[in-house]
């Protein structure tokens, strides 16, 4: 997200509550069917304090782009092992581990 010069990051990221990710759950495996993974999709969703009007989304380290808090942001995955994390226009995140396998 672009930094207001006048506010040092580290300030507006210390106050308030950081996103919390929804979804995807944490803990659950998520399989893809191997006949139609360009259809699947898993929607990411995080709850955020007030003062968020955008959310950022990325996995492992790429972006994958950005949403208002209240709407979800929908991935189309791949297999394998991710990061993901969600980070709010004020600085704060939140991350989780998330697993996509694929089913015949």
């Amino acid at each position: 997200p672009p930094d207001n010069p006048d506010c040092p990051l580290q300030t507006r990221a210390s106050k308030g509550i950081p996103p919390q990710i929804t979804s995807p759950m944490h803990g659950v495996i998520y399989n893809l069917r191997a006949h139609s993974l360009e259809k699947e999709t898993i929607p990411l969703q995080a709850v955020t304090d007030a003062d968020s009007r955008q959310v950022y989304w990325f996995v492992n380290k790429k972006f994958l782009g950005k949403s208002k808090p209240a709407d979800p942001l929908f991935w189309t995955p791949e297999p394998g092992n991710f990061v993901l994390r969600v980070v709010d226009d004020q600085g704060r995140s939140d991350a989780r581990d998330i697993s996509i396998v694929i089913i015949e």
